[in-house]
């Protein structure tokens, strides 16, 4: 009994996601179809990041170059959304083919640069950097410092759980093999991240 219910769980839990792409692929058709490449491309880059995150993360470490496209497909959602009124420069420099990371470590950077750095009122620059050198990983996001939102967001007004659960994670998969530091100067919030 235990074992059908533990095989049902899992078919139970392959459906959800086939599900989940099967509609992505009929919308990404549809918008095609009508014309709308914008669209399709955004659902298209959506379906990557959805099935990246679900089926590649599972594993205690993932190649870095797996992780840089993921994050290269999650700005350029951002960027459709926001359009011209953000400005992101990401920039990678060293050879990164032979590293491996613990998986959605540096997307939290990003995710809070956009969340925090970004708004509809006015123009605003995100920049990201990552640099191998040695087999030593820099990262570095560097975003606006902007006033603090009056009204809360989706996630509601539990600022900075993501930067906690980033420390949290690097203590376990990292010890004493990083180190993570945040500043603000000239009106600029810096996070920077070395993995050694």
């Amino acid at each position: 009994s235990q074992q059908i219910k533990t095989e049902l769980a899992l078919v139970k839990s392959q459906v959800h996601p086939h599900f989940l792409f099967n509609t992505l692929n009929s919308v990404y058709v549809s918008a095609y179809e009508y014309g709308d490449d914008t669209t399709a491309d955004g659902i298209g880059k959506l379906s990557h990041l959805l099935r990246y995150m679900l089926y590649e993360t599972n594993q205690a470490k993932v190649p870095l170059v797996n992780e840089v496209e993921y994050l290269k497909n999650y700005i350029a959602l951002q960027e459709m959304r926001f359009g011209n009124d953000t400005e992101v420069a990401f920039n990678v420099e060293g050879d990164i083919s032979d590293f491996v990371i613990a998986p959605m470590l540096l997307i939290t950077l990003i995710e809070n640069a956009f969340k925090h750095g970004v708004s509809p009122a006015q123009k605003t620059s995100i920049n990201i950097h990552l640099v191998m050198i040695n087999k030593r990983l820099e990262f570095t996001v560097k975003n606006d410092q902007l006033k603090s939102r009056i009204k809360p967001t989706l996630e509601g007004n539990s600022g900075g759980i993501g930067l906690t659960n980033l420390k949290k994670r690097l203590m376990i998969i990292y010890p004493e093999k990083f180190t993570f530091k945040t500043m603000i100067e000239h009106k600029n919030f810096t996070a920077r991240l070395v993995l050694l």
